[in-house]
């Protein structure tokens, strides 16, 4: 009935899959929900192949409507003519005279963190500073092993507010009142405790109900779709009254990223047909919500969680900041944030070894073939390059097990080593694979927003490591794991009960 589902919900995502690849090649054919044949992609040419061709690969039909109902219609559920009319709208409002434009913006919540952070340190607020660990609160002070912080819990809370001042000029408070301060910030913590409860009954509702069976009858009546609905109608309530305002002032000021929207949109040039609806508006900003903040947050926090497990790595990178970066009291700027080479080097380190999300499905919407760099062994024992996918088969393309190959990236590819990236394997430089690692995809479908990320990441991870520095817990009391909860956030092994979390030590540098 489940397939191999039970064994891939077992493990941390990606380790299954890495076993099989290793054994098999890079195509691997295992079962889903009842039998169903799906195929695992980590092959570069495969990918590349499925990625640059992505309208004749299309999210399934099933996947798109459970997306839908926390996104809406926007640019990540959008297929076809649908999609290219949504990204010419989007696309300018992510160049980089725009996220140049938001870059003080980042500055301001980065400094708010670690405003925040430090006062609930001086003040021992243990509790604040650590809520889901509240348990082990005894064992940490019983070994004098200092103050404990759940970077998760704020990196999340940061990066929801900047998304709300940058998306549309809207205070989520989310810093300041915790992530119940306002009606999207408590929703949406809501929805995101709630998928990481689940039972294996209801996640095996979520693959059941992406069968073409249920077309024209989602979504199902389940628990989780109730609250993902509730987070989208709640985010489009607060949008659609700033749309209404704009249009009432008959004034679009593109001072956020829904009014540089709205102007593409509402340009007189553009012929109705080419034009998004409402509720497509509507869809862009849910999708920020959640591809603008927590994909950010969850990077920030394996970063973190890396830089800790390797001070030596942490303290060049600090030391690089601090030799650019001399007066703390000034921004750190858009052109200046992105020449600091080693800080791009940990950056496309822990994209690759940590992707926010660890896979795509993809179906072929034709019969065809999918071409191969290395052959494969099939079945009868024959060996082929290529292999033969019928119209509606499922597609996993696996973005981290690409990013861990050995025989791609070499036999330490495994180990966090942000300076592999000044001399690269020949398999990856020759992927076709823009940027080495697939964090962002690639091709017609490729993220958006990646600049807005990158540069909101860089200015947010500076910041914190010029004040703080950043140490893990023993593993005997502090064991971390990984859950895919639509993003792949850390959970502590024996406290899965608490939710995610990254809890590690922290002490300001100047008493370092």
């Amino acid at each position: 009935m489940m397939g191999n589902l039970p064994e891939l919900q077992e493990q941390d995502p990606g380790v299954k899959q890495m076993e099989w690849t290793d054994k098999y090649g890079g195509v691997v054919s295992y079962r889903g929900m009842i039998g169903t044949r799906r195929l695992l992609v980590s092959d570069p040419k495969a990918l590349q192949h499925v990625l640059m061709n992505s309208y004749n690969f299309p999210k399934p039909a099933g996947l798109r409507a459970a997306l839908a109902n926390i996104l809406g219609e926007g640019v990540l559920t959008a297929e076809g003519h649908k999609h290219k009319i949504q990204r010419k709208m989007v696309n300018p409002t992510f160049n980089n005279a725009s996220v140049r434009q938001f870059t003080p913006v980042f500055n301001r919540h980065a400094r708010a963190l670690v405003k925040a952070v430090d006062e609930l340190y001086h003040n021992k607020d243990h509790e604040a500073l650590s809520p889901a660990t509240d348990r082990l609160q005894g064992a940490f002070r019983k070994r004098n092993l200092g103050t404990v912080i759940d970077v998760l819990h704020w990196t999340s809370r940061t990066t929801l507010d900047v998304i709300g001042e940058t998306a549309f000029s809207y205070d989520l408070a989310a810093l300041k009142s915790g992530e119940n301060g306002t009606a999207i910030a408590a929703s949406f913590n809501k929805m995101m405790t709630h998928v990481g409860e689940l039972t294996i009954k209801e996640r095996a509702l979520l693959h059941i109900e992406q069968f073409s069976f249920f077309d024209g009858h989602r979504p199902l009546k389940t628990s989780f779709n109730k609250s993902a609905i509730d987070t989208q109608k709640t985010v489009e309530d607060v949008a659609g009254r700033m749309i209404d305002e704009q249009k009432k002032a008959q004034v679009v000021e593109e001072s956020d990223l829904l009014s540089g929207i709205l102007a593409c949109n509402e340009d007189p040039k553009v012929p109705a047909s080419q034009r998004m609806s409402r509720r497509e508006v509507l869809g862009q900003l849910t999708t920020l919500i959640l591809a603008g903040h927590e994909t950010t947050s969850t990077s920030l926090t394996w970063t973190l969680w890396a830089l800790a497990t390797h001070p030596e790595i942490q303290t060049r990178l600090r030391d690089e900041i601090k030799d650019f970066w001399c007066d703390v009291d000034d921004d750190l700027l858009f052109d200046e944030i992105h020449e600091l080479e080693y800080l791009d080097r940990v950056t496309s380190e822990t994209l690759r070894l940590h992707p926010p999300v660890h896979s795509t499905n993809r179906e072929p919407a034709k019969d065809g073939y999918i071409p191969l760099s290395k052959p494969i062994r099939q079945a009868d024992g024959t060996l082929t390059d290529r292999v033969l996918v019928s119209k509606g088969q499922p597609l996993i393309l696996s973005v981290v097990v690409y990013n861990r190959r050995k025989d791609i990236w070499g036999e330490d590819a495994m180990e966090f080593k942000p300076d592999r990236w000044l001399n690269l394997p020949e398999a990856v430089t020759k992927s076709g694979i823009p940027g080495g690692h697939l964090a962002f995809i690639s091709g017609p479908r490729n993220c958006v927003g990646s600049k807005f990320a990158l540069t909101e990441f860089k200015v947010i991870l500076a910041h914190l490591l010029r004040r703080f520095e950043f140490m893990p817990l023993p593993e005997d009391l502090v064991d971390i794991s990984s859950k895919q909860i639509i993003v792949t956030r850390p959970r502590v092994k024996g406290l899965e009960s608490e939710g995610t979390q990254m809890p590690l030590l922290i002490k300001p540098i100047k008493e370092a």
